[in-house]
């Protein structure tokens, strides 16, 4: 999951799901780690969010 984390923290466009795949091998369930990500997250002042191109970090419903 830290691996998907640092993929799409520092990036400012979409990650796409290809890239995280990359990042912690072609067997990984990325969908499944970025929705625990997700579930991680909930409340605080950033989220994963799903986008058509794939996922991004950003703002908070709580912060925006």
């Amino acid at each position: 999951m830290r691996l998907i984390e640092t993929v799409l923290f520092p990036s400012a466009p979409p990650v796409s799901r290809k890239n995280p795949a990359r990042v912690v091998g072609q067997g990984a369930l990325v969908h499944l780690l970025s929705n625990e990500i997700s579930t991680d997250l909930d409340g605080q002042t950033f989220e994963v969010g799903k986008v058509i191109a794939g996922w991004m970090s950003r703002t908070g419903y709580a912060i925006a």
